[in-house]
């Protein structure tokens, strides 16, 4: 009898380790610790869509590819679901251990699509294309750069940062609610949409319906309402450049991007 219960402790405990484990695997976000590079996916990356479930962000895989003098991180972020994404951050500056702030440009990235599984293949020529606009190696400007400061929850917060977290964390979801709600209304039951990113005292992101239609939509940040719209006949791996285009058109004033800036962008 001791003998079989020493086997079944052994068992469970085997499996226990193994889940442990697994859930940090080596180059996975759990493991790495790159936390910067998922939170500029979902504050920079207008086609990132977050993945449901709890912590299930800890699965995606991360690859810090290069820096340059200037602070600048250059990463390889793959998530079911997403894709593969190749992005800039400007800086990452740690205010504590559990806050900091983001700086990017509008292109900072780039996609493709994920049929292994896997991280997909930038070649070299797109690569130093990314580098290229985002001014890789040489001084930093300030006044190209988009930021967003980042709050992590952790038990060793005191009172107040606790306070200021679920602040934060009540206002992204209060932003999600609502435009749930208004692009549902607007391109149908079912319509899924990316980073929400705040530029120019706008919300921008973009929409697919379920007729498998993209949409580049701009809200009122206060109201939540569709400022305007623009159906993207492109795919949605392939419009980092369009859709900075029409962030800058719709940070000028409210009014519909001109077609001909947006085909100019796309071509």
């Amino acid at each position: 009898m001791n003998k079989i219960k020493g086997i079944v402790f052994s068992m469970v405990f085997l499996l226990f380790c193994v889940l442990l484990v697994s859930c940090y695997r080596p180059g996975t976000l759990g493991a790495t610790g790159y936390y910067d590079a998922y939170e500029l996916g979902i504050n920079a990356v207008p086609v990132f869509t977050k993945v449901s479930g709890s912590d299930a962000s800890k699965f995606d895989k991360v690859k810090l590819i290069d820096t340059d003098s200037y602070g600048r991180l250059l990463y390889s972020y793959w998530s079911d679901g997403n894709g593969t994404f190749l992005m800039i951050c400007q800086q990452s500056k740690k205010i504590s251990n559990y806050n900091f702030k983001l700086y990017w440009y509008d292109e900072c990235w780039l996609a493709k699509d994920d049929p292994k599984n896997d991280f997909a293949t930038f070649s070299e020529e797109e690569t130093e294309t990314l580098k290229s606009i985002n001014d890789w190696g040489n001084p930093l400007d300030v006044s190209k750069m988009n930021s967003a400061q980042i709050y992590r929850y952790s038990s060793a917060l005191n009172q107040e940062e606790k306070d200021r977290y679920w602040t934060y964390i009540a206002a992204k979801e209060a932003d999600e609610q609502a435009v749930d709600q208004v692009v549902g209304n607007r391109y149908g039951q079912g319509t899924k949409y990316g980073s929400l990113i705040r530029k120019n005292n706008k919300i921008y992101t973009v929409a697919y319906a379920p007729n498998d239609l993209m949409y580049f939509v701009c809200f009122n940040p206060s109201t939540r309402e569709i400022l305007c719209d623009h159906k993207y006949e492109s795919t949605a791996f392939s419009c980092s450049d369009a859709f900075a285009a029409f962030m800058e058109e719709q940070g000028k004033e409210d009014k519909i991007m001109p077609r001909s800036e947006i085909e100019k962008a796309e071509k």
